[in-house]
């Protein structure tokens, strides 16, 4: 009866039909409707008072009468303090309701359903300089600008649906978590189903922007990053970009160039180390095929500009993500994780660290100061840092509840993710501003660090 009443209610502010026994057969359908709504209502009021006695009964036979008053006093302000909220709510939205302009759209515009239906998107006529940092030698267009804007995690709306990628994660999908043939038959129908009666989305950018998209995307003189901090967005001369890279990189104490890449002898340690396990029934199928590398790419190298410093210097980020230890990595975290933060020096936030130091008085000869770890990754040694886990590992009480591996073979696992620091260049040929493209060549090894 509810859908009836919406779908004639919809019927009835829509109708073309006009004139006075029009008006009148409306009217009268609208009252009926009205009282229909109300015979509902209070057939549903009737039951929930009927359940609310039975409660009122069982509540009475259950507590002293003192705990019976006081709860029932609780309830029954909660009861009104919910009306009047929902009294008020109500009474906000007529007021809105009274305010509003009830006029067609054929009545504001004659020629209404020549123009276009679809609202226009209108860039704003500046852009705040907090969200776009321009240090390189190209001007920003004020449409590139606003592009830029938006941000690097903007999605822009595709101008037709990727039915090609749309079918291939899926595949890939099946493959990888093995469904079933009947239930991967299934999807694949519901999928090619929904892409048949699937519209591309409207725009949601202007022409002026996506034609800035495209110039920005072929501009190979530049180099677009999020900042360090913020979700402001940085515009660097390629020139400018490669040699910061460049004077990372060229710390020979830091990195040091490897004759040939070693990631496949990784990937075959990986692969031996996960069928020992399956095999002594620690893993089971799914698992041993969720962390088995399928991949030969090894983790990545790139800066994000500091730009809250002076000179602007790059954070050198090493992304493990596609690499051949990223979902082991990942499958590890879940096991690590709840050992983080039962340090006494760990300091979750900085709330906590002012909770911290609150009863801490300090002397006029003295003073309260902080240190910042230079370089902290490549100065983490890994066999104190292996070692360092096994022992939070043996002190833990819980580890059997969150796996069936032993310490020495989590460590042993720790020890290859940790093993694989070999870390590719950036390719800087196909940067857009939506993100970061291929990896390769100019393979480089930290060596060993001294502490």
């Amino acid at each position: 009866m509810s859908v009836f009443f919406c779908f004639c209610f919809v019927w009835i502010n829509t109708t073309s039909v006009r004139g006075f026994n029009a008006n009148k057969i409306i009217l009268n359908a609208e009252r009926k409707l009205l009282n229909e709504r109300v015979r509902q209502i209070n057939y549903k009021l009737d039951g929930l008072n009927a359940k609310k006695a039975n409660l009122v009964q069982v509540l009475r036979e259950q507590l002293s009468e003192e705990t019976f008053a006081e709860t029932e006093k609780f309830i029954t302000h909660g009861q009104l303090s919910q009306h009047e909220k929902g009294k008020v709510r109500q009474k906000n939205k007529f007021e809105r309701l009274e305010q509003k302009e009830m006029f067609s759209s054929a009545d504001k515009d004659p020629n209404w359903r020549s123009s276009s239906s679809k609202p226009k998107i209108i860039a704003p006529s500046r852009t705040d300089e907090r969200w776009v940092k321009n240090l390189s030698s190209h001007t920003l267009t004020e449409p590139e600008e606003s592009l830029l804007s938006k941000g690097l995690n903007f999605a822009v709306a595709p101008n037709k649906i990727p039915n090609i990628d749309i079918i291939t994660e899926t595949e890939s999908a099946i493959r990888r978590a093995h469904i079933p043939y009947k239930k991967a038959e299934a999807l694949r129908t519901k999928v090619a189903t929904t892409l048949k009666v699937s519209k591309p989305p409207s725009s949601n950018i202007t022409r002026e922007e996506q034609t800035a998209l495209k110039d920005l995307a072929t501009n190979q003189d530049i180099v677009i990053l999020p900042a360090d901090k913020g979700r402001c967005t940085v515009v660097l001369d390629r020139e400018q970009y490669d040699g910061k890279v460049q004077d990372l990189l060229g710390d020979k104490d830091t990195y040091r160039p490897l004759k040939k890449n070693p990631t496949n002898k990784f990937k075959k340690e990986i692969h031996r180390a996960l069928e020992k396990l399956k095999d002594d029934k620690f893993l089971d199928q799914a698992t041993y095929f969720k962390l088995n590398p399928n991949t030969e790419q090894p983790p990545a190298f790139y800066g994000l500009p500091k730009i809250h410093k002076p000179g602007v210097p790059l954070r050198p980020i090493v992304s493990g993500i596609g690499s051949v230890t990223y979902n082991l990595a990942g499958y590890l975290a879940k096991i690590l994780g709840p050992l983080v933060g039962k340090s006494q020096h760990h300091v979750q936030n900085s709330a906590d660290f002012v909770q911290k130091i609150k009863d801490i008085t300090v002397a006029e000869d003295e003073i309260i100061t902080s240190y910042d770890v230079c370089s902290l990754f490549t100065c983490i040694p890994p066999k104190e840092a292996v070692s360092v886990v096994r022992e939070a590992l043996e002190a833990d009480d819980t580890l059997a509840d969150r796996t069936k591996l032993s310490v020495d073979r989590i460590c042993q696992l720790l020890d290859l993710c940790l093993g694989l620091v070999k870390i590719l260049k950036q390719n800087q040929q196909n940067d857009v501003p939506t993100g970061f493209d291929q990896f390769v060549t100019g393979i480089l090894d930290p060596p060993e660090p001294s502490v």
